[in-house]
């Protein structure tokens, strides 16, 4: 028993070494590659970078390149031919990725909009051709090329993603969103401005017309929010194709008309922070969506989740968020119908008013 201990330890303590000195190596090679991206990309393709702590880094603009399951590949990387198995495979993947975002986007424009929107993108890969020094169909055979490639593919991501929601009355935009597919492990990567959001799961399948990935963790970060993690038996996202994103941020006063998404990043308690819903499950109004929720809290500096805010909406739908409460709704059978308001402003969540009516009466709001 003992040997089979020592060997044990033994076995962790090299992995540890392999591990630390993948890092050191990455961290020595990325500087001049990081050097070159910084020359190589356009000023006006990504939102300026904020000083932010981001997943596992101290700052955005210091965030490692492309998703976590390349980082993760990289760092177990023994040689520079395995390392370079990373970069492709995250190329491809990423390359993969913003041609689905590019297919939806074009599919949801009139024949005008979609001439312009594929004139647009054509530019971006002539300019993403020459900044890194190879053609999008040639083999990059050239690490530089190929983070450089990466690089902008992400920029080029966000700004597709951030300006998917029209302006309202008052010219504001009320919350923008990205969408992004599972891959066959269940994992994806997502980014909304300066917030940052990695998934992993046991794995996804599709249930009622929805991806459903179990077991998942969450790990989440933004300007305010250091990362945090977070676990879930159950999480759901639409189908590409179908309104709703995987990482919604804004306002949700305007209601779900917009689609129903993953995880939304929204004040929910109108204290000045911003607060985190989490799709988990389908225990709304006739299987409507239902959520985890988790309040910031500003003693711990971290979200914790909300279990008597769950109660109370529990067995119905939302219809929008604004202003420090809740506005909920159900409907039993052909006629009944209730509504309730639930105010966050207080120590506890709290039903503030409540109705139920009948839609067949003549005399029904």
């Amino acid at each position: 028993m003992a040997r089979h201990t020592d060997d044990h330890a033994t076995r962790r303590r090299r992995r540890y070494a392999l591990v630390i000195a993948a890092a050191c190596t990455a961290m020595l090679s990325g500087c001049h590659a990081a050097t070159q991206l910084q020359s190589a990309a356009s000023p006006s393709s990504e939102p300026p970078a904020t000083a932010t702590p981001a997943l596992g880094t101290p700052a955005l603009d210091e965030r490692p390149l492309g998703s976590r399951r390349f980082r993760d590949c990289s760092a177990a990387a023994r040689d520079a031919p395995a390392r370079r198995r990373c970069l492709d495979e995250e190329l491809a993947y990423q390359q993969r990725t913003l041609d689905r975002l590019v297919d939806e986007r074009a599919a949801a424009l009139d024949a005008a909009g979609r001439r312009d929107f594929q004139a647009a993108q054509q530019t971006w890969q002539q300019d993403t051709d020459h900044a890194c020094g190879t053609g999008a169909d040639a083999t990059v055979a050239d690490d530089a090329a190929a983070r450089c490639r990466i690089d902008r593919i992400g920029a080029r991501f966000d700004s597709m993603s951030v300006d998917n929601v029209p302006p309202d009355a008052a010219g504001a935009s009320p919350g923008v969103w990205v969408k992004a597919t599972p891959s066959a492990s269940g994992a994806v990567d997502a980014r909304v401005r300066d917030a940052a959001l990695s998934i992993q799961s046991a794995g996804c399948a599709d249930e009622r017309g929805r991806v459903v990935c179990r077991n998942a963790r969450l790990r989440i970060a933004t300007s305010t929010l250091r990362e945090q993690s977070l676990a879930v038996p159950m999480l759901v996202f639409t189908p590409a194709g179908q309104p709703g994103g995987t990482l919604y941020r804004g306002r949700l006063d305007n209601g779900f008309a917009d689609g129903w998404h993953s995880v939304a990043l929204t004040d929910i308690d109108a204290d000045g922070h911003e607060d985190l819903l989490v799709w988990a499950g389908f225990d709304g109004n006739y299987g409507d969506p239902s959520y985890r929720y988790y309040l910031y809290d500003a003693g711990s500096g971290r979200l914790e989740e909300s279990a008597a805010l769950a109660g109370l909406v529990r067995g119905h739908s939302i219809a929008r968020i604004a202003d420090g409460q809740v506005f909920v709704w159900s409907r039993s059978g052909p006629c009944a119908r209730g509504e309730k308001t639930i105010d966050m402003r207080g120590p506890a969540p709290t039903v503030v008013a409540s109705r139920t009516y009948d839609t067949c009466r003549q005399d029904a709001p």
